[in-house]
C-alpha cells in the first residue's frame, strides 16, 4: 500500500462523548483515547461487582450421623462371617447357620 493510500483512509471525527475532534483516525472510531479509557473503566467497575459471589454460610451438622457401615462390619465380626455374606443375610439373600 503506498503511503499516499495509507493517508486517505484516516478520517476527521468527533468524540461522542466530549466532542473533542479527532484526526487521522480509523472511520469507525467513536471515542477519543481519554473517554475509551474512562468507558473501559465504567465497564470493569460494573463488570466486577456483578460478578461478585454472595457467600453462604453452610449449615454445620448437629451431630455426626451413625455410620452404618462401621456397625455391620462390627456386627458381622462378631458373626465370624464377611461383610458381603453379612448384608447377603441381611438383605434376605442367603441364610447363615450357627
Amino acid at each position: 500500500m503506498t503511503v499516499a493510500k495509507a493517508e486517505s483512509l484516516k478520517w476527521t471525527r468527533t468524540c461522542t462523548r466530549c466532542g473533542k475532534k479527532m484526526v487521522g483516525v480509523a472511520s469507525n472510531k467513536k471515542l477519543c483515547d481519554s473517554c475509551l479509557r474512562i468507558r473501559q473503566i465504567e465497564h470493569d467497575r460494573k463488570k466486577a461487582q456483578n460478578n461478585k459471589l454472595e457467600v453462604v454460610e453452610r449449615a454445620k451438622p448437629k451431630h455426626a450421623p451413625e455410620d452404618s457401615l462401621q456397625n455391620d462390619v462390627r456386627e458381622a465380626e462378631r458373626l465370624g462371617v464377611s461383610y458381603g455374606k453379612y448384608r447377603a443375610w441381611k438383605d434376605g439373600r442367603i441364610h447363615i447357620h450357627g
